[in-house]
C-alpha cells in the first residue's frame, strides 16, 4: 500500500520531546504515538478505544527497527487527522476502533479523560479532514 506524506502539523508549537522507538515498531511521520513503559509505539499497536490514557503525541520522523533510536515526538500543536464525521469547535477527539489512526468526535463534553484532543474548526456536515489542537498534558502531568 503507498503511504501518502503524513506531516500532519497545521499550526501552532510543537513543544517536541524526544522518545525512545521500540525494538519493533515502525513509526512513521504524523502517527498518533502512545507510551508503555520507556518506548513509544504508533497506536495501531494499541487497543484502539475511547480510552486513550496513553496518548503521548505526534510522530515528528519516521524510525523502522528502532533506527533512530529516538525520535521527535510533538505534545502540542494543531494536525490534521482523518475521519468521517462532523465537529463542532472544542468538541473532544477520540482515536478511532477499525483504523487507529483515523479520529472521530465524542459529542458529550464531561467526557474529557478518553480525548486526544479538541476539534479547532467547525466541521457542521461530515468530512474527510479534521484539524485537531493535541491533548498531552493528562499523560504528562507528574502523579501526586
Amino acid at each position: 500500500m503507498s503511504r501518502e506524506s503524513r506531516d500532519r502539523h497545521c499550526w501552532g508549537e510543537t513543544n517536541s520531546l524526544y522518545c525512545l522507538t521500540a525494538n519493533d515498531a515502525t513509526i512513521y511521520t504524523g502517527d498518533m504515538l502512545y507510551m508503555s513503559g520507556n518506548y513509544v509505539y504508533p497506536m495501531a499497536y494499541a487497543t484502539a478505544s475511547k480510552a486513550n490514557d496513553t496518548f503521548c503525541g505526534v510522530a515528528m520522523q519516521d524510525a523502522v527497527d528502532k533506527d533512530p533510536t529516538t525520535i521527535r515526538v510533538a505534545t502540542d500543536g494543531v494536525f490534521e487527522f482523518d475521519t468521517s464525521d462532523t465537529f463542532i469547535i472544542g468538541e473532544g477527539v477520540y482515536q478511532g476502533a477499525s483504523n487507529a489512526q483515523t479520529v472521530y468526535g465524542i459529542g458529550d463534553r464531561s467526557t474529557v479523560t478518553e480525548i486526544i484532543g479538541r476539534a479547532w474548526k467547525r466541521y457542521p456536515s461530515s468530512t474527510t479532514k479534521v484539524w485537531v489542537k493535541i491533548d498531552t498534558r493528562e499523560f504528562f502531568t507528574p502523579a501526586a
